[in-house]
């Protein structure tokens, strides 16, 4: 079954609280009903990527992106997904070792394919790769 991963990005368009990256936020939490499965006083951990050796020190609001699921592995296939399928930035090492859009970025930069990873995770059945992806 195709999970549910809600997109937001983080670039504000305007100014405008409308258009912030906290009232994106909140329109994610609205969208995903976090009410009804997180009781009060319960701890939420919110995973964050900023980036890995070799990239830019400072995070640009316009390469940040908020992935939100209940499904981790959705949530994190969604994330390779993205990241395979952007253009490399310039100046970087995807893009100073010749890494095109569509391939492995962090595995052939890295040497670690996280894709391993989410698949070992859906294997042992934590969650399911398939996933639909919706802005907000």
């Amino acid at each position: 079954m195709s999970s549910k991963v809600y997109f937001a990005p983080a670039r504000a368009t305007r100014w405008d609280y409308s258009a912030s990256q906290a009232a994106g936020l909140e329109r994610l939490v609205e969208k995903m009903d976090f009410g009804s499965v997180i009781a009060e006083r319960e701890y939420v951990a919110i995973k964050t990527h900023f980036g890995s050796w070799g990239a830019h020190r400072i995070v640009r609001p316009r390469f940040l992106r908020i992935l939100a699921s209940q499904d981790i592995v959705a949530v994190e296939q969604a994330t390779l997904d993205l990241i395979n399928g952007a253009a490399p930035l310039p100046g970087s090492l995807a893009e100073d070792g010749s890494v095109k859009a569509g391939q492995k970025i962090l595995a052939e930069i890295l040497g670690v394919d996280g894709q391993l990873h989410v698949d070992a995770a859906a294997q042992v059945g934590l969650g399911d790769k398939a996933y639909e992806l919706a802005r907000v």
